[in-house]
């Protein structure tokens, strides 16, 4: 169902095809990763359906980098769910103005 809602969301025609750009994302991500990061917990339920919890985090690359936002510029994530202050105090409402904004440039 999620892979199927995902495919909706990011206008692709087939489910492979949204199983193939997790892929490379899992791949933008372990490359970033493998330099050194930082990483805020927020102390706070991220919810989500799995059955094993989640705790909502930020991370912020070697570079001073958002992690989230480089997803959501890079077209592998979107700005959506429950949101916090990030540890820089920037608001949940204006990070997702930055990550909307990503879209929107990069689409144009």
């Amino acid at each position: 169902m999620r892979v199927r809602e995902q495919t909706r969301y990011f206008g692709l025609s087939y489910s492979s095809d949204t199983i193939h750009f997790g892929k490379e994302a899992k791949a933008f991500v372990e490359n970033i990763l493998a330099e050194p990061f930082t990483l805020y917990t927020a102390f706070a339920d991220a919810l989500g359906r799995s059955s094993g919890g989640r705790v909502y985090a930020f991370i912020v690359t070697a570079d001073g980098n958002d992690l989230a936002a480089l997803l959501v510029k890079n077209g592998f994530a979107r700005a959506y769910g429950k949101g916090r202050k990030s540890p820089s105090g920037i608001t949940r409402d204006e990070m997702f103005e930055v990550l909307v904004v990503h879209i929107v440039t990069d689409t144009l």
